[in-house]
């Protein structure tokens, strides 16, 4: 009735109950795992663990197990377990499994397990396995936790021929036929025996085969796989002496990239050499492969700067020959290109199989290899400029069994550097290359720090910025000079000898303290020491040799200079002292020349500088450098000039400025003219100035002046108390004290009077000059020597004056009386006067 739950069935006066009785269900389950490949265990068990849940409609299991695929190698033997389980609440049996056995895996012929476990192929496909093992094996139903099964096994052969590609096998096994606990045909609740199409079994991809199910739960698979079968020989070149130093740092490390890439981390920066040095390099051949072999043949070119050695024991040991360019053997070296060896050849080896490289287990660390090593002379010129690039290759190769093969990723003997089967390595010269520099630090006891020598790298050149602009010096200074080393150079080594030269102005002190601690010796004309410093023209020491570091533990190497981790050379100095003294050149100006005289390397050898000579001097060349003084010169000037031309006459005084000035030269003669009534009744007298300037660069006095008062003139000392007579002249020490600086100006006066007299007229010049000067450094005028009279020098000058008489006719005579007395100031070019007329 449709409304019975409501109260009512068909009539109210009727109404029913429901009871269910579950059907009973039948579930059989197929689950396939490996449990060994050749008789051994698989390492990770992959056993189905049975994870039990209970639904509305019964109990199901979830059986999870790994389906990762297994690698494998042809001709390896692969046992199956197959499970069949029971997941209903009916027994019954699995009367027919099947396995599907895919190309590349077969039944294993006379196997006991097959035989035990009754494995037959009917229909002769070789394909199709069947057995009916469990048809008399009851699967009982479920019994709360306890699950039934019954295992089948069989064992199969990977049967697939060697491919370069990866292969891989799936093998399918199904529950074909089942039957209840009657061996009647009966419904499975989930599946449908034999129900696996062709493109399923073909292309098995089941969604949730790892956690229990198949396409249904009574189907199951494993994978296997095959890595592709290929021969991949690799080489890598590496310096591993120079000479008999060991080198360990470029050996290769293998490492395998995320993207399965094979790589080898070894640095190819150029090992530094000499010219002359051997170097060893090793030639290692890995065995990337899966299949084993021999690199039958290795082949290294000769490049230029290289020489081969064939006598050389390790190029013997390791049969190397040499080859014309057209690859014919040669006994010649001049004729040789390249190289090439048997040695790692399975014709070479012993029986013991020593040169097989086998084939790379990828769970290994590192590929099998095998090396041979080879000594090659560098045959480049220290002045070499570049990088000597030699090139190794495996020019032949075989498989295991001495036989041709290709190789996977390389044909030998191609010269193709992308391919793995060859390798570069690289030398460059070491490069010997000091440097130096000269620069003043102290001037007496007054430090420079001005001119030190600052680095940098323009355009791939060494600069050293400092000023080359000489220093004022002055007569007597000590200079003292730092001539600093440097080493531009890829090679350690020793500044083992300096020189220095002795340049007219500067004087070397044996006995210096700079000098003796840094162990200067003087030279004669012909290099001998020498104790006379008159017969010395230079100066060396050997303060940084090898041989002072060892004497006195002092650290004098100049170590390789490294431009990319650096901020300038390495470096030591030395220190040199001189004595400034009155040069003989007109600009005043002492150039002092310095270089390294000798070098050694690191071992105190002989070596060569890639860009200098030493002990010759040749312009442009590093290993030297001049410094400069220029010593600065003392010069006072006088200059004379009458300021005032004084007449008395009858107790009347007159005075005349005369508007001469120090600048005037030649002045015009100061004239007096005399009446001629009054020429023994007038006092006539001339007051000069005396201007003494500094035109020098050194502060200095003029401690005395002479003052050579010509005849008809006379010296009244009442008039002069700064002057005395001395010596028939007359001197004057006011400005003894009075220091004049450069540009500085300083004077003096002097009175003197005419000496009355009907003859004495006519031009008087009165000159006057520097009779005495100093200053604190000796340095004497540049210009002029004190009391010497010499017209020319300019610490000497005159001042000219001119009497005359005028008579009553108007008419100027020296010798005629006059009655009146007067004075005429001649202008510029009235009369010419020469100077200097004493």
């Amino acid at each position: 009735p449709g409304t019975s739950e409501e109260g009512k069935g068909y009539e109210d006066d009727d109404d029913y109950e429901e009871l269910l009785l579950p059907g009973k269900e039948f579930d059989l389950a197929l689950r396939k795992f490996i449990t060994k490949i050749n008789n051994q265990d698989v390492e990770v068990s992959r056993e189905p663990d049975i994870k039990t849940f209970t639904l509305d409609n019964g109990t199901t299991l979830r059986k999870e197990h790994t389906k990762t695929p297994l690698q494998v190698e042809i001709g390896d033997t692969i046992l199956y377990t197959i499970r069949v389980y029971n997941e209903g609440d009916l027994s019954g049996y699995a009367k027919e499994v099947t396995d599907y056995l895919p190309a590349g895996l077969t039944l294993k012929q006379d196997s006991e397990i097959n035989q035990a476990n009754g494995w037959t192929n009917p229909s002769g496909d070789g394909k199709t396995i069947v057995t009916n093992k469990l048809a008399n094996t009851l699967l009982n139903k479920v019994n709360g936790n306890n699950i039934s099964y019954a295992d089948l096994q069989i064992e199969c052969i990977v049967s697939a021929t060697p491919s370069t590609t990866a292969q891989r096998f799936k093998n399918i096994a199904e529950i074909t036929e089942d039957a209840d606990e009657n061996n009647n045909p009966i419904e499975d609740r989930d599946s449908t025996p034999k129900d696996l199409t062709e493109e399923q079994k073909n292309n098995y991809n089941p969604g949730t085969s790892e956690e229990g199910k198949g396409y249904e739960d009574d189907d199951d698979y494993e994978e296997l796989y095959i890595l592709p079968k290929y021969f991949d020989l690799a080489l890598r070149k590496f310096i591993t002496a120079v000479n008999d130093t060991k080198i360990t740092n470029r050996v290769p490390v293998f490492r395998k990239t995320e993207d399965g890439k094979y790589v080898y981390e070894h640095t190819k920066e150029p090992v530094e050499v000499d010219s002359k040095d051997n170097v060893e390099y090793t030639l290692r051949i890995f065995n990337e492969g899966n299949l084993a072999g021999y690199a039958k043949e290795v082949k290294d070119d000769i490049p230029d700067g290289l020489e081969f050695l064939p006598e050389h024991d390790t190029n013997k040991e390791y049969r190397w020959k040499m080859l014309d360019k057209d690859g014919k053997e040669t006994k010649e070296s001049s004729k040789a290109a390249k190289i090439t060896t048997d040695y790692l050849s399975k014709e070479q080896e012993k029986t013991d199989g020593t040169n097989l490289i086998v084939a790379f287990d990828d769970t290994k660390e590192s590929p099998a290899y095998k090396d041979v090593k080879v000594v090659f002379k560098v045959s480049a010129p220290y002045t070499f400029d570049g990088i000597i690039t030699n090139i190794a290759q495996i020019s032949d190769d075989s498989n295991e069994k001495g036989e041709p093969i290709d190789d996977i990723d390389s044909t030998p003997d191609n010269d193709k550097p992308e391919e793995d089967d060859q390798d570069v390595e690289h030398v460059k010269l070491s490069k010997f290359d000091l440097a130096l520099r000269k620069f003043i630090t102290a001037v007496n006891e007054k430090e420079i720090n001005n001119r030190i020598p600052k680095f940098k790298v323009d355009k791939g050149k060494y600069v050293y910025e400092h000023t080359k602009e000489p220093v004022e010096v002055e007569n007597g200074d000590i200079v003292t000079y730092t001539l600093r080393i440097y080493n531009e150079g890829t090679k350690s080594g020793y500044a083992k000898e300096v020189k220095d030269d002795l340049p007219e102005g500067l004087l070397f002190m044996p006995n210096n303290k700079t000098n003796k601690e840094y162990r200067w010796v003087m030279l004669d004309e012909d290099g001998k020491e020498t104790d006379d410093i008159s017969k010395a023209i230079s100066i060396k020491t050997d303060y940084l040799s090898k041989e002072q570091e060892d004497v006195t533990d002092r650290d004098n190497l100049l170590k390789e200079f490294d431009v990319n981790t650096m901020k300038e050379p390495d470096y030591r100095e030395i220190k040199i002292a001189f004595k400034v003294t009155e040069p003989n050149t007109s600009d005043r100006i002492l150039i002092n020349k310095a270089q390294i005289s000798d070098d050694s390397d690191k071992d105190g050898n002989p070596v060569i500088d890639i860009d200098s000579t030493p002990n010759k001097w040749n312009e442009g060349e590093d290993d030297q450098d001049i410094e400069k003084v220029k010593v600065k010169y003392f010069d006072l000037a006088l200059r004379k000039w009458v300021t005032q031309a004084i007449v008395i006459d009858n107790g009347k005084q007159t005075v005349t400025e005369t508007g001469h000035k120090a600048e005037d030269d030649p002045e015009a003669p100061v004239k007096v003219e005399i009446k001629e009534g009054r020429l023994n009744k007038v006092v006539v007298k001339f007051r000069y100035k005396i201007r003494i300037t500094n035109e020098g660069q050194i502060a200095g006095y003029a401690t005395e002046i002479s003052d050579y008062i010509p005849q008809g003139l006379k010296f009244v000392a009442a008039d002069n108390p700064d002057w005395k007579e001395q010596d028939g002249k007359i001197v004057t020490d006011k400005l003894k004290d009075t220091l004049l600086k450069p540009g500085e100006t300083a004077e003096v006066e002097v009175l003197l009077t005419w000496i009355n007299g009907k003859n004495n007229f006519g031009l008087k010049t009165n000159i006057a000059e520097i009779s005495k000067d100093k200053n604190d450094s000796n340095t004497p005028d540049i210009d002029s020597t004190p009391n010497n009279k010499v017209p020319k020098e300019d610490d000497i000058d005159d001042a000219p004056v001119l009497l005359s008489i005028k008579t009553g006719a108007g008419e100027t005579t020296k010798y005629v009386l006059v009655t009146i007395a007067s004075l005429t100031i001649l202008t510029s070019g009235a009369i010419l006067i020469k100077k200097f007329v004493l």
